[in-house]
Formats: structure tokens, sequence, C-alpha cells
């Protein structure tokens, strides 16, 4: 019996909106600014990561006759999908009354065509595919009560021609925006300048973060990601550190790594899979496939050094490295006090002195290590890298990478810059300790109160305090609570005509370029480091974990470009020293040398990333070690 003409019109519109429940996320096409992003991404994603779970597509009923379910398919599409050029989407459509399958190809430009294929196999559907010349990067399968079909996802550059001419990696982040932001940073550049492919694959302890979504569906189209299932920490203890999780989150999720590698290299052309510090177990994994290893190391070349060295100092001494007689002497780098290197080393008896032991020695089996620093900020420490470690993978750096574009912060960057605008030039002090970074409540209102003896302008970003954990918020860069209910009494009123305080997070790119930005108080971290150095701006170190001790040592001792705060013997930086080191760097004679140098740095920074920079010719070359490789 055919159906009320109400009841197909309503079928119809529900279709339209083509509502998708991808596990916790919904997409919707009547969001058409970006669902075309989150369309690509959910197919892939789910495919990948999620295969046990079924899609909740509804397709227009279709006719008895294939030439209507064909026109009717391919009004549904320009229903919801945006024009874009050079692309296309192979859809496969079984209809099971009619016995009749269909494939319809949906190029970006506006033009549908349909084919029917009597052989009714998934081979014989490969086989079309396959000289039609398109690039499948992933299949999603659709279920309706008359119709059966298969979305078969293609990527910007469908050609079979030119698949070959556009190589393809994968990156594998660990955990934390610290890392991934200079990632993304650097596949851009790979799509930008060497016309590549990439595909994050992102490990995950529970649901993505918001900001970490955002992000990621905010990049070029060019630049896909996978978000792999959530792995467990149901047996690890409340007070496992940072390192620790992050190992055990890459570990755990070898296996969805491994299937999504599968699923990849069936229609992909990859040729190395990419990670950072923590990423080194997934080495094997990646030769499976005939993929070049590959670090990307989001620190400095002294890092890199130490990491090296390391193995040796472990054999060396038995006792904690605080205690060391000497400082450490790295070829090229300046000396490093045992207090001062890596935070996770420290106690050697914990559990994540293991797991950076066990990261740091497979280093050497990378194919080669790409590093975001550049030579003239490290010229010894490159030097010595190439020349005084026999057996070590060779370096790139390829930096500085900083991030580019906008993050969507609601109405706090706008409030910020304007009153940015309203300040002299280079009169303030701009304060934050990062995306992980907290301090105690005694130590904030240490801060605070230095600041406003300063009597200098300052904008901070405040964070709620941490007794515990200097990185407390290192997986989330939101504060859970008011940060200005741990303010001193009074604080705000009284430095109201002073300074600008704002909650968890501020535009920092921006901050750092406007000209009434004078000094940056930061927490050393590597990405915010790059992003002072790009813009000029002389610093005020205070590390608080991680390698941003050793990173404070090569910005004030070797480059001196900065002051570094001394704690007293409680572990607390006093107000009154606070007040001194704000009013040297912004006013002081000291202050204006430091910005001299750091003026210097920036102009070395344009030059190693201009048309036959250093950092561009380095990059060139991986690229092209990358173009030539052939995959399994």
């Amino acid at each position: 019996m055919e159906k009320p003409q109400q009841q197909r019109e309503n079928e119809a519109e529900k279709a339209k909106r083509l509502v998708w429940d991808c596990g916790s996320s919904l997409y919707d096409s009547s969001e058409l600014k970006s669902f075309e992003r989150q369309l690509d991404s959910a197919i892939a994603s789910r495919t990948l990561s999620m295969p046990h779970l079924s899609d909740h597509r509804v397709l227009p009923l279709p006719t008895r006759k294939s030439s209507k379910i064909s026109r009717s398919f391919q009004k549904l599409l320009r229903s919801f999908i945006t024009s874009k050029q050079n692309n296309r989407s192979l859809f496969q459509v079984d209809h099971e009354q009619s016995q009749e399958r269909f494939y319809v190809v949906y190029d970006r430009s506006g033009e549908l065509s349909s084919l029917n294929d009597s052989g009714g196999s998934r081979d014989g559907c490969r086989m079309w595919r396959s000289s039609a010349g398109f690039h499948v990067s992933g299949v999603s399968f659709i279920h309706s009560s008359l119709c059966e079909t298969s979305l078969l996802y293609s990527t910007p550059n469908y050609s079979m021609e030119t698949t070959q001419q556009t190589p393809c990696i994968a990156i594998f982040p660990a955990p934390g925006m610290g890392h991934l932001i200079p990632l993304t940073e650097f596949a851009k550049r790979l799509v930008i300048y060497h016309n590549f492919s990439v595909t994050f694959i992102v490990p995950t302890d529970g649901s993505p973060m918001n900001d970490q979504k955002a992000f990621l569906e905010a990049l070029p189209r060019s630049i896909n990601f996978i978000f792999l299932p959530p792995v467990s920490f149901d047996d690890l203890p409340e007070d496992a550190k940072i390192e620790t999780r992050i190992s055990l989150t890459v570990t755990r999720s070898l296996p969805a790594l491994r299937h999504s590698l599968q699923v990849l290299t069936q229609s992909t052309p990859l040729s190395a899979l990419v990670v950072d510090l923590f990423g080194t177990d997934t080495f094997d994994v990646a030769r499976e496939f005939g993929l070049l290893p590959y670090i990307f190391f989001t620190s400095t070349a002294m890092g890199l050094s130490f990491v090296f060295h390391l193995p040796k100092l472990d054999e060396t001494f038995s006792c904690e490295y605080r205690d060391l007689p000497e400082p450490v002497k790295l070829p090229g780098c300046v000396p490093i006090h045992g207090t001062d290197l890596l935070d996770p080393i420290q106690d050697r008896k914990n559990e994540v002195y293991k797991w950076m032991l066990h990261h740091l020695k497979r280093h050497t089996m990378a194919h080669g290590i790409i590093v975001n620093s550049f030579l003239d900020l490290e010229p010894g420490a490159f030097k010595a890298l190439k020349e005084d470690w026999p057996g070590i993978p060779p370096v790139y750096p390829v930096g500085p990478l900083i991030q580019t574009g906008s993050t969507n912060g609601g109405d706090e960057p706008a409030q910020c810059l304007r009153w940015l605008d309203m300040q002299s030039q280079g009169s303030v002090l701009f304060v934050s300790f990062g995306s992980g970074g907290t301090l105690s409540h005694e130590q904030l209102n240490e801060l605070a109160l230095g600041l406003e003896m300063s009597g200098q302008r300052f904008l901070w970003v405040v964070k709620s305090p941490h007794d515990n954990a200097a990185n407390a918020t290192f997986f989330s860069v939101r504060s859970f609570k008011d940060p200005f209910d741990f303010l001193p009494k009074g604080f705000l009123d009284r430095t109201k005509g002073l300074g600008l305080v704002v909650p968890s997070w501020a535009p920092q790119i921006q901050v750092l370029s406007h000209g009434s930005t004078g000094g940056f108080l930061t927490h050393c971290g590597w990405n915010s480091t790059l992003e002072s150095i790009v813009h000029g701006v002389p610093l005020i170190a205070w590390p608080l974990y991680a390698e941003q001790k050793m990173n404070a040592v090569l910005l004030t001792d070797g480059l001196k470009v900065g002051l570094r705060v001394k704690a007293n013997e409680n572990g607390i930086v006093g107000r009154e020293a606070i007040a001194k080191y704000v009013k040297e760097l912004i006013g002081g004679e000291e202050g204006k040398l430091l910005r001299k140098r750091m003026k210097d740095l920036k102009d070395a920074a344009v030059i190693a990333l201009g048309e036959d920079g250093s950092s561009t010719k380095s990059l060139a070359e991986v690229a092209q070690i990358w173009r030539n490789h052939k995959s399994k």
C-alpha cells in the first residue's frame, strides 16, 4: 500500500536533515557551515575507531524504477552537501526490492552521475573504483528499510594520478594541547608548501576535550583526524604522574592504531608515522605497514642532546640527579645543574622515571628526528648533534612553528585587546603559565601582591590554584573553580587602573604581537617560548614542570633574553622579588638589553622560515624523503 503523501513528505524532510548519531555526537546538515568538515571527520573516525556502532541515516524512500532512485538520491545529496571544487564522493546504493545496485558519484563542482553494476559484488565495487581512480580514505555503511548504501568517502585529490603525486603521512600525538599544537602547525606547512595529505590519529583516555575537538575541526580540509577509542585507567593510582598516564595512553591504544592504519593504508599511500616524545612504542606498528617512524621533538636541541645523554647518566650515577656533584655538560650547550634537569627524572624510584628512560632510549630507533627549533637559536647544540653523537638518527630543525589562526575564547579576547589598545608602547607585562601550569594558593597570592607592588601595568591570565601539582590543568585548559575567588581581598579593586585580570585563557599570540606588550612572565613551556621569540618579547622565566627548567637555563644563561625567578627556602617566590623582576624587565636597563637580544632572535626566526631559510630547507629535505618512500 502506498504511503500517504504527508508521511512521504515528512520522511523526505527527515532525510534532508541527515541526523547521524555517531556515538556521543550529533551531526546535522542544517549547520551548513560546519557540516562538510564534521561529516568527513565523523565518517573517518567512526569507521576506523568504532566499527561496532551502527549508523542512523535516513535515506529518501526509493521508487521501484532505478532511474527515479538515482534521481531521488542525487536530489538528497544536493540538499546537504555544499559544493567544493576538486573533490568527489562515491555512493553505492543497493535497492532490495529491485535487486539493483547503483554507484552515485558526487563531484564537488556540483555534477552527479550514476552507474549500474550488474555484478552486485563488493569485489566489483573495488574494481570499478580502482579503474575510476578514486582515492578512498574510509567506508561507512548506511542502512534503511529498503536500501543499503555504502558511502565511499573520498578526499580532495581524488584521481589515481593525483594521489600518486600527493604523499600522505599519519601523525600520532600524545595527549595534551601542548603536544598537539606544534604538530598541527607542522602538518600545515607540509600541506601548504609540499602538497601533503595528513591524518591525525589521536589517542584518548576519555571523551575528547571540547577545546581539542574545536581545534582539530578548524584545521584545513587536507588535514583529517581520527579519535581512537578511549583507554581505561581503572588500574592506575590517583596520584599517577602525567607522563605515566600519557605513556599508558599510547601503549594501550596500539591495537586501535594498528586497526586504523590497516584501514588507511588500503586506500591511502602513507609513507611515514610521526610521533612525539611519548610515542616511541608505535615504531613496531609503523614498520608493520612499511611506514618510516619519525619523532617530532617539541622542545629544544639541548633537550634532545640530553635525551641521548641520559642512558649514560643512568649507568654512571646511582644518586638522584639533583645531587650530582657537577653540572651536566652537553656538547654545544650551557651547563645544566642536576636540579634543572627534566622534572620526570628527578625521582629515580618512581615509575615515571622508568617510562622516561624507556622512551628516550628508543629515540635512536627513529628514522629521523624533527625538532621545533632553528639553527641560529641553538647553533652549538645542532652542530654537536650532527658531529658529536655517532649512531643517532638525522636531526632536522624546522622551527619556530607556533600556532596560527585564532581560537574562540568568548568575550575575553576582545576585552584583552581593547584594553591593550589603550596602553602605551611596551608598557604591559603579560602573565600566563600556559595551558597546563598552576600555582599553589600561597604562591598565587604572592604573585598578585608582587604585581601590585611593582606599579607596572600587567595583563594576567589567572587560574584556580592547586597545592599538589604544578601541571593540574595539563589535560584541560579551563579552571574548574572561579579563579577570582582565590585572589587577595580587594586586589581587583586596588589594581583596576593598573592591570587587567582574565580567567583561565587569553589569546596569547595576539597579546604577544601587540605593541603594548613589553614583557612576558612565563612558565617556559617551549610553545610559549617560541611565540615570545617570534614576537620579540623578553621574558621572566618561571618554570614549573616537564623540561621547563632546562628551557629556562637556555633562555637566561645561554641566550640571555630573560630573567629567572628564584624561590626562597620554602619554595615560594616572594612578592618583593616579583616586583623587582617586573620593574627591571619593563623599565630597567637590563630589560633594554634583553629586549635587544630578543629582537635579534626574532629577526633570525623570520630568516629561518623564509624561502631560503635553514628550517625551510630542512623541512623540504624531510618531505622529499617521505615523497620517495613507498610503503607496503
